[in-house]
């Protein structure tokens, strides 16, 4: 049996679309990665069906995200340092998480469009029972393949960005910042969200935030979407896109304008809000004079089309792209 889980530190918070999540609702979004229903979550915390549904409302609301799967998908892709799969041998199932004769006869009815009222009907047991064995599959089959897929997403072939830091204290948009402004800074610009960086470095997220404060005082740039433009701009020897197998990807394998070509107009206007000048959601809505959810909702096709988790990633990525493009020799002469 394949068991996943998401290992948020009690009291952690979860930010997805530029929403801050309560301490509550990172619970149940990570309880969601692990595979539990509905019922479950009502099970554990207490709350009635209502209460859940309102809950779940309210985040589709705040992250402009439309299902509790695509709720699951972004915090695996977002916070991909969370997630562990678990092999475990069940009854003396192989590790390879095989299927049971009652398992495989619960697949087979859902691929003929069952529902799983009738798929009990036909196997003559309970519809809590047929959920039960429902559910051991999805866990076994389905989640582990969606969450492995999402754990090796990234621009086609690469899941991360490496930083090579050159120098004990960096020095940024004239300004040098101390070592321990720079052991935040790095991470930062490697995609790492706030409570990554507090784990990594093991210290408390407020003092990361207040480090981040300095830095955007030093640096006189207003946030960290704008320090990844500037960060392309000056060190973009140091940046490198990472692999699935952890190799340095080579940027010929890559096309800024093929990547572009995926986009409507539309996103291709808020991209550019993003890499060419750093600006938040807030900003790109005030900019362009529509609203945040609009705005959000764009972003979010951007990251599907790119294979980016969220806006620093995309900015860096897409900025060093670019960059590359145009130090290309012409070779149209």
């Amino acid at each position: 049996m394949i068991t996943v889980k998401f290992n948020l530190k009690a009291g952690g918070r979860l930010e997805l679309n530029d929403y801050q999540f309560t301490t509550a609702e990172s619970e149940i979004v990570a309880r969601l990665v692990e595979g539990k229903g509905r019922e479950e979550i009502i099970r554990q915390y207490g709350d009635g069906p209502d209460r859940v549904r309102s809950f779940f409302s309210r985040l589709y609301k705040k992250t402009g995200l439309r299902s509790r799967t695509a709720l699951m998908e972004e915090a695996v892709k977002k916070y991909p340092e969370f997630v562990s799969l678990k092999y475990e041998a069940v009854e003396g199932e192989a590790l390879s998480g095989t299927l049971s004769d009652e398992e495989q006869q619960v697949l087979t009815s859902l691929g003929e469009g069952m529902f799983i009222e009738d798929i009990a009907k036909r196997m003559h047991i309970t519809p809590r029972a047929g959920k039960a064995v429902l559910s051991t599959v999805y866990n076994k089959v389905f989640l582990k393949d969606r969450i492995e897929k999402i754990l090796a997403l990234g621009v086609p072939g690469m899941v991360g960005i490496g930083f090579a830091r050159a120098d004990e204290k960096l020095r940024f948009n004239g300004a040098v910042l101390s070592s321990k402004e720079t052991d935040v800074v790095v991470p930062l610009f490697e995609g790492k969200q706030n409570k990554v960086i507090a784990h990594l470095r093991g210290i408390k997220e407020r003092n990361v935030k207040a480090h981040m404060t300095e830095v955007f005082k030093k640096t006189k740039l207003e946030n960290r979407y704008k320090m990844a433009v500037h960060a392309v701009k000056e060190h973009s020897d140091s940046f490198s896109l990472k692999s699935i197998e952890g190799r340095d990807i080579v940027y010929d394998d890559l096309s800024y304008d093929a990547l572009l070509a995926g986009l409507t107009l539309r996103e291709v206007d808020v991209l550019e809000c993003l890499i060419e000048e750093g600006n938040s959601a807030q900003e790109i809505a005030r900019k362009k004079g529509i609203g945040i959810r609009t705005v959000k909702a764009h972003l979010t096709e951007i990251y599907k089309t790119l294979n980016c988790a969220e806006q620093l990633q995309t900015s860096v990525v897409m900025n060093l792209l670019k960059q590359r493009r145009d130090e290309a020799p012409d070779v149209s002469v």
